[in-house]
């Protein structure tokens, strides 16, 4: 089996990009501190954080891979790399829990104002604020692989 490792210069691209974010994090739900305990505070922080790294990973390793295979890869009309990007990522999270105690999430949420859905559009929120500095914005991205701006 193949190893897979992200390089030095990748891995310090993480490690800025989810630094840089580790900052709005608290800002997302700081109006959520006051009705959790330290231990709930630090469950939803660390959960938040584990899913930014996470996205941002899988993220790089999912480039990777469309970036080896694409001189040889034809994408079907309507999907490639941008498709195999998402959904890649998107079957990770549905397949792998980010934290060892993913369910002392459920009763946290319940006490964040606006509940699960809003917990998880905030994750989502920083997952791409994270990816952007990472890989560019989507606009960035099809303008580098056109070679528009040349």
């Amino acid at each position: 089996m193949p190893e897979i490792a992200l390089t030095p210069i990748e891995r310090q691209r993480i490690d800025a990009a989810v630094a840089e974010i580790d900052e709005v994090v608290v800002e997302f739900f700081e109006d959520a501190r006051p009705a959790l305990s330290c231990e709930e505070w630090d469950v939803l922080v660390t959960y938040a954080r584990a899913c930014i790294r996470r996205a941002v990973e899988i993220g790089t390793l999912l480039h990777g891979v469309v970036d080896s295979q694409c001189p040889n890869a034809i994408p079907y009309p309507g999907r490639g790399r941008d498709v195999f990007l998402r959904e890649g990522l998107a079957a990770w999270r549905d397949s792998f829990a980010p934290i060892a105690q993913v369910w002392k999430l459920a009763p946290v949420v319940e006490l964040v104002p606006g509940g699960e859905k809003r917990v998880l559009a905030d994750v989502a929120t920083l997952e791409v604020m994270a990816a952007n500095r990472v890989f560019g914005s989507l606009d960035q991205q099809c303008a580098t692989l056109l070679g528009w701006g040349r």
